[in-house]
C-alpha cells in the first residue's frame, strides 16, 4: 500500500463535490463508458461515438468489437404514470445553477471561504420553484456577512428574523456554515438531496431495460457478437442509487432482448453486476476485487493480468 496518497481537499470531501463535473451530452456519456472500462481494468480499447447504439468499443486490433448502449438511471423517470423525466435530476440541475450563482455573489462580497448546507422545512423536489431565488440569495449573503467574523470554524444558524430574513424564516430550518479557509470556490449544498428513504428500484430498473430493449431491437449492430447495455446508477441522490441483491430474471421478463449482456454499474458502491445473461458480480467495490473470469468471452483477454 502506498503511503504517499494525496490528501483530499474539502472541495473533494464535501457533499457538493458532485456539482463540479459540468460535462453533458456525449462527453458525459463517454466519461461514463471510459470509467466503466477502466473499472473493469480493460486495456487496449478505442471508443467511437455513434448513435443507435451509443458507442462502438473495439479492443486490440479491432478483432473484438462491442456495440454499447447506455442508460443513466433514475428510478423516478420510470414511475407508473409519471411524465417529464426525473424530478430529482431536475432539482440537481437547478441547485447546481443556484449554488454557482450564490458562490459568485458571495465572492463578490469578499465571503470567499464560507460554505453552507441549507436544510429546508419543505423537502420537496420543486423547492427552488417556490420562492424568488435572487431574494433568497440576498438574504443568505446578508446572514453570512453578519456571522462571518464569529465563524469558528463552523456554526449552525436556525433563528431568522421575520423582518430581516422573511424567506429564510419561511422556508429554512437551519443553515450549517463552515469556514473553509484557505480553500475557495466551494459550492453550497441542499440538505435533502441525499436524505430520505431509498425505495426498491427493481420494477423501475426492469422497466428501463424493457424500454431500451424495445428501441435497440431496430438498431444496426453490424453483426457484432457483443451487444451490451450499461445501466449507470450515479448515486448522486436517492433515485439513482441502486442495490440489486437478487436475479431480476431479465430473460424471463423481457421478450426478445437484443443485448448479449446487461451490466449495472452502481457508482455509489463501485459494484459492477452482470444482470443478463447471468446474474453475477464482476466488480466488488467492497472487496476491491475484479472477477475476471466473469467477463464475457473474448473480452477477458484484454483485462490486466493482475486481476482475479
Amino acid at each position: 500500500m502506498s503511503m504517499n496518497r494525496r490528501k483530499r481537499t474539502l472541495k473533494e470531501e464535501l457533499a457538493s463535490r458532485i456539482f463540479y463535473d459540468d460535462s453533458s451530452g456525449k462527453n458525459f456519456e463517454r466519461r461514463i463508458i471510459e470509467g466503466f472500462l477502466n473499472r473493469l481494468q480493460l486495456t487496449y480499447y478505442k471508443i467511437r461515438d455513434s448513435e443507435r447504439p451509443d458507442f462502438w468499443v473495439s479492443f486490440g486490433d479491432d478483432s473484438v468489437v462491442v456495440g454499447l448502449e447506455l442508460i443513466s438511471f433514475s428510478a423516478d423517470s420510470y414511475l407508473t404514470g409519471k411524465t417529464g423525466g426525473s424530478m430529482e435530476r431536475r432539482l440537481h440541475a437547478k441547485w447546481r445553477q443556484f449554488a454557482t450563482s450564490l458562490r459568485r455573489q458571495l465572492d463578490k462580497e469578499g465571503l470567499h471561504y464560507i460554505y453552507g448546507a441549507i436544510h429546508f422545512k419543505n423537502t420537496s423536489l420543486d423547492i427552488l420553484d417556490r420562492f424568488d431565488n435572487r431574494r433568497f440569495q440576498n438574504e443568505l449573503i446578508q446572514i453570512c456577512s453578519t456571522v462571518a467574523s464569529t465563524l469558528n470554524p463552523s456554526s449552525s444558524v436556525d433563528n431568522f428574523s421575520i423582518k430581516k430574513y422573511p424567506l429564510l424564516c419561511t422556508w429554512v430550518n437551519r443553515i450549517n456554515l463552515r469556514d473553509c479557509y484557505p480553500e475557495t470556490g466551494i459550492l453550497w449544498w441542499c440538505g435533502h438531496l441525499q436524505s430520505g428513504n431509498v425505495e426498491s428500484p427493481t420494477e423501475s430498473l426492469l422497466q428501463a431495460i424493457t424500454v431500451k430493449a424495445s428501441k435497440a431491437s431496430s438498431y444496426n449492430w453490424n453483426h457484432t457478437v457483443h451487444k451490451w447495455l450499461l445501466v449507470y446508477a450515479a448515486g448522486t441522490g436517492l433515485m439513482d442509487l441502486v442495490f440489486v441483491e437478487n436475479d431480476l430474471r431479465i430473460d424471463k421478463k423481457i421478450a426478445n432482448i437484443p443485448f448479449s449482456a446487461v451490466f449495472l454499474w452502481n457508482k455509489f458502491s463501485e459494484d459492477i453486476t452482470e444482470l443478463y445473461p447471468h446474474f453475477r458480480i464482476i466488480m466488488s467495490g467492497h472487496e476491491m476485487a475484479l472477477y475476471v473470469n466473469h467477463l464475457p468471452l473474448g473480452i477477458k483477454d484484454y483485462a490486466k493480468k493482475t486481476t482475479m
